[in-house]
């Protein structure tokens, strides 16, 4: 989970660098905290590569930063298509999962149950500092094990049955495409998107920009707790 964590902490630092970006702006913090914002301009060299055309390095970017999004949508389908990882796939088999929390708890947890010493590890870092404070620590800790228990042998047989799912899928020419073959559908790596700059200030908008510059780089969560977007980090 902490991996993962990470993971999805970097990935969304870089969509925001990428989101400042499409709003032709970038910028930096000085020494005294204080934003430097460059206004830009798109230049004409484009490379339009994988079949698409672009009138300047702006439009260009644009293109790429979709392909992300429409590579994510295409495998969301073919998912969604064979009913794997959907909270109301009608698949499962019992009814332990009946929301998407449900849903999303058996994605993460259904491998570390379904494992003893992962399971072991889990109930006693559960339970470790609780049963000091309660009045029947014996009971509390049987009753925590029996649920524990009890999805293990849920969550065993299902997982069972998606992973059967999931060895067809990846036989899948589509599945491929969206694994293997990733490059051929993305930008190209290392590609340069040329633009020019200017630190000369668009009085109009500075204001805004100088507080996207400074929430990108505060080492803190800004914004709606419920968008990601605005997520430094992910408790």
């Amino acid at each position: 989970i902490q991996d993962l964590t990470q993971i999805q902490q970097t990935y969304v630092q870089i969509i925001r660098k990428i989101n400042l970006l499409i709003w032709k702006t970038d910028g930096k913090l000085l020494d005294t905290n204080a934003p430097r914002i460059y206004n830009l301009t798109p230049t004409n060299e484009v490379t339009n590569d994988n079949n698409t055309t672009a009138a300047d390095t702006y439009q260009e970017l644009k293109n790429d930063y979709a392909k992300l999004a429409d590579v994510f949508t295409e495998y969301n389908k073919l998912l969604d298509s064979k009913k794997i990882a959907f909270f109301d796939n009608p698949t499962y088999e019992f009814s332990e999962i009946t929301n998407a929390n449900e849903a999303n708890f058996f994605f993460v947890m259904s491998r570390v149950l379904t494992n003893k010493t992962k399971k072991d590890d889990f109930i006693k870092s559960v339970i470790k500092g609780t049963l000091t404070s309660v009045t029947n620590p014996i009971s509390l800790s049987k009753k925590f094990n029996e649920i524990i228990n009890n999805l293990e042998n849920q969550y065993d047989k299902q997982l069972n049955k998606d992973e059967k799912i999931f060895t067809q899928v990846k036989k899948e020419k589509t599945y491929k495409d969206l694994t293997k073959n990733i490059k051929d559908k993305m930008y190209k790596k290392g590609k340069e998107r040329k633009f020019n700059y200017t630190t000369i200030k668009n009085t109009s908008i500075i204001s805004d920009q100088e507080l996207q510059v400074k929430e990108l780089y505060q080492q803190k969560n800004t914004g709606d707790k419920l968008f990601f977007i605005g997520k430094y980090k992910f408790d």
